[in-house]
Order: C-alpha cells, then sequence, then structure tokens
C-alpha cells in the first residue's frame, strides 16, 4: 500500500472515532465541515507529497516530538474539563492544522521549521497565561478583582443552612409555623435581591433587616420571604396567588428590578440575561471549566463581556421597557393583577424599585434615571405606592461599586441590605402600613 493510500486510511479510521463520539452527543454543521474540511486539505498535502517525504522528516524531527509532549501534556490538564463531543472536536481541529502546515510546506521550507515556529508561540502563550494566572491569584490582586468567576463560586459556598433545611427551599423564616394571635406578616416577592445572593447569613438580607427594625417597637412581626433569583414580575404575581396568600400577609412587599420585564411565562418560566443580552466567551468549547477554574480566564472573559455589552447592547436594561416590548406589558399585566389581588384580599402592598448598582448612583451619572420613572408611573398607574431606593443608597455613598457584595459580584452586600431593610422599615412606619405600626 503507498504512502498516500495509508494516510487516507488512517484519516478514515482517525476521524471516525472523534465523529462518532461526536455523533452521539449530536452531530453540528460546525463539525462535519471541519470533518471535511480536514479531508480535503490531506488530498491537497497528498498531491504535494504524495510520497511523503516532508511528511516522514517532519516525524523524524524535534518540532515533532516537541509537538507531541505539548499534545500530551495538553489532554492531561484539560482532560477532565473536556467531555467526549469537546475532545473529538479538539482531534479534529489539531489534525486540522497539521494538515494546513503540510499543504503550505516546501522543499525549501519544510514542514518541521513550519511546526517549530507553532511551538515557539504555542510556548510564549502558555507563559503569557501561566503568568498571568499566578498574577491574578496574588491576595493583592485578589482584593481589587474578587478573582471573578472562580472567587464567587468560593465565597458563595459560605451560605448558612436555612434554603436547605426549608421543605419549601425558601431562604425564609417562619414558613412551617401557623401564623400566631398578635403577629402581623409580610410576605416579600422579589428575585436574587431578596435572596441575598453572595450574603452569607440570612437574618443579613434586607427582608429580614425589615423584620427586626419594625419589632423594636415591641410588635412581632415575621417575614416570609418568597424571593428567588431569575424571578420576574410575572414570575412573583403567579408566586403571590400560589403562594403568597396561604401566609395571611397582612403586607405584601414587592421587591423590583431593572431585569423583572424579561421575557416570562407560566410556571415560573422566564428568560435570565444572558439568553436576552447575546454574548459570546472568549473560549466556547472550553468555557465552562477554565471560567470557574482560572483566575485569568475569567477576568479576560468578564472583560470581552463588557466590551461587547457597549458595542451590541449600549442602551443595557433601558431596552426592557420600550412601550412596544412585549416583556414590559406583561409586567405591568402583572403589577395590576397583584394590585387587584390586594385589594381583594384587603391587604396593603408596597414595591420597593432596587437601583442597578452602577459605578454612579447620582442623580447626574445614573444611567437609568428614566426608566425608574417609568416604573414608578407603571406601579403608580394600578394604585400602588413605590419606594424608590437609588436616592438612599446615593445619599450615603454614591459609588455603587461600594455596595457590592463581591468584587466580583454587583448583588448588595451586607451594608446595602442592611440600608435598604431600614429605609423600608421607616416607610412603612411613616405610611402606617401594618396596623400595629400606625
Amino acid at each position: 500500500m503507498s504512502f498516500a493510500a495509508r494516510c487516507r486510511t488512517a484519516a478514515g479510521i482517525a476521524g471516525a472515532v472523534p465523529l462518532f463520539i461526536v455523533w452521539r452527543g449530536g452531530v453540528s454543521v460546525s463539525t462535519l465541515l471541519l470533518y471535511a474540511a480536514g479531508l480535503a486539505l490531506l488530498e491537497l498535502a497528498l498531491r504535494r507529497d504524495p510520497e511523503g517525504v516532508q511528511a516522514k522528516a517532519f516525524l523524524r524531527s524535534r518540532a515533532a516530538a516537541v509537538s507531541a509532549s505539548g499534545l500530551f501534556v495538553l489532554a492531561l490538564a484539560l482532560g477532565p474539563a473536556l467531555d467526549w463531543r469537546s475532545v473529538g472536536l479538539a482531534l479534529l481541529v489539531l489534525t486540522d492544522l497539521f494538515l494546513i502546515l503540510w499543504v503550505r510546506s516546501r522543499a525549501e521550507r519544510p514542514m518541521s521549521q513550519s511546526v517549530s515556529v507553532l511551538v515557539l508561540l504555542c510556548g510564549s502563550l502558555v507563559l503569557v497565561v501561566l503568568v498571568g494566572e499566578v498574577v491574578f491569584r496574588l491576595p493583592q490582586v485578589l482584593a481589587r478583582t474578587g478573582g471573578n468567576t472562580p472567587g464567587m463560586t468560593d465565597w458563595e459556598q459560605h451560605y448558612d443552612d436555612v434554603e436547605k433545611l426549608n421543605p419549601l427551599g425558601l431562604r425564609s423564616w417562619h414558613t412551617s409555623e401557623p401564623k400566631g394571635p398578635g403577629v402581623r406578616r409580610i410576605v416579600v416577592l422579589g428575585d436574587s435581591f431578596s435572596h441575598g445572593d453572595g450574603v452569607a447569613r440570612t437574618e443579613d438580607i434586607w427582608p429580614y433587616v425589615l423584620e427586626r427594625a419594625l419589632g423594636q417597637s415591641g410588635a412581632t412581626v415575621e417575614t416570609i420571604n418568597l424571593g428567588r433569583g431569575g424571578l420576574t414580575t410575572v414570575n412573583e404575581a403567579e408566586m403571590l396567588e400560589k403562594a403568597g396568600w396561604l401566609f395571611q400577609p397582612d403586607l405584601v412587599l414587592l421587591q423590583f428590578t431593572l431585569n423583572d420585564p424579561l421575557p416570562s411565562g407560566p410556571g415560573l418560566r422566564n428568560r435570565n440575561e444572558p439568553s436576552f443580552f447575546r454574548t459570546v466567551s472568549l473560549v466556547p468549547p472550553l468555557h465552562p471549566w477554565l471560567n470557574h477554574h482560572s483566575y485569568f480566564y475569567s477576568f479576560l472573559d468578564r472583560r470581552f463581556w463588557t466590551l461587547q455589552m457597549r458595542l451590541f447592547h449600549p442602551r443595557g436594561h433601558a431596552v426592557l421597557f420600550q412601550d412596544d416590548f412585549s416583556g414590559w406589558s406583561e409586567c405591568r399585566s402583572a403589577l395590576g393583577e397583584m394590585a387587584a389581588s390586594a385589594r381583594r384580599h384587603g391587604v396593603p402592598m408596597l414595591v420597593a424599585l432596587f437601583p442597578l448598582l452602577t459605578d454612579d448612583l447620582s442623580e447626574r451619572g445614573y444611567p437609568y434615571l428614566e426608566v425608574h420613572d417609568r416604573v414608578r408611573e407603571a406601579v403608580e398607574a394600578v394604585g400602588l405606592p413605590l419606594v424608590d431606593l437609588r436616592p438612599v443608597f446615593a445619599a450615603r455613598d454614591p459609588h455603587g461599586r461600594a455596595w457590592w457584595v463581591h468584587p466580583a459580584d454587583w448583588h448588595p452586600g451586607v451594608a446595602g441590605h442592611r440600608l435598604a431593610g431600614e429605609a423600608l422599615a421607616s416607610e412603612v412606619r411613616a405610611r402606617g402600613l401594618l396596623a400595629s405600626q400606625q
């Protein structure tokens, strides 16, 4: 069998393995095109070097040994991070890469020289990545960046067990207790700002700061926290009907943030922000593993995401509040449904509007003042009172990042929850929303 025939046979066998693996996970068009490109390149290479003179010279070269060693070490390092689909795709990519070098090689510039340049380039890149990883793990750098996704992943491991032990899976107290005589209950509806993402202790999140503040006057106040990360106003209206009224509240407090008009549906379904504000990651096949394990990659990917948001979504969350956007219409309808439901039950309801904790919360620098006005108009149009917490945060510290729970997580931290809870307690007292607080 000639060299060309052996190569074609080997390509068929070698390509069949990753293709079979990819096939079981569902063949994508890009994978098929990649394999077809590899076969085409192989045919071009065999026509240029039918006897494999340059290929054989390369296999005996030092560049081939270094390349093989590097690929072996890389496979061992990244193996745990890759599923079989990614492994198959990576094999096809590497095969195409070497075929390109073979096709482009000439007698006066053999393939080994091309590969040597490539190995040097890859080695330099690996060195830069390693140095970057070391730098972004230094305590001084971590204090500033928070470690991005790996840092947040570690940070979030310190939650208390309230949510785990709650039979309803809520980060709430009092859900298994019948409402006692003289007890004033508040049902909180909200998203991650009410759930307290990143805040370790349940007692430090604003619904329970509110509970303690209202209880200082001697009344017995219980807060039922129905907040869950990702819920929209439409979801919260469903939550109120299915669960909220079962707790016999004396006040319903709806927490509103600027992603609440995201498209939603029954069964607490909704689209999250990444699916709406579409961006791409730096290294899509390896992104999940790299983003959770590499401090350097996570930093670069976050900056890449910020750049894409500025280029492709310059209006940010303001697009969710356009009159022709269905999510905003559904959000306003849900507000009306909750207001009508509260009136039927004879229970007062208050809406708390939390700002996005941008760099500047002042009236001059905050980018969503008009959006806050639109929310206020929509809430007041259905007969509900609203408390805008942006001026409260801005008066204490207009630098939004000062309120972040973590340098890489824009949810409010303990100080922000305390400020919001105390401010809302003052509003509840001033408005006489709990009978015992009048």
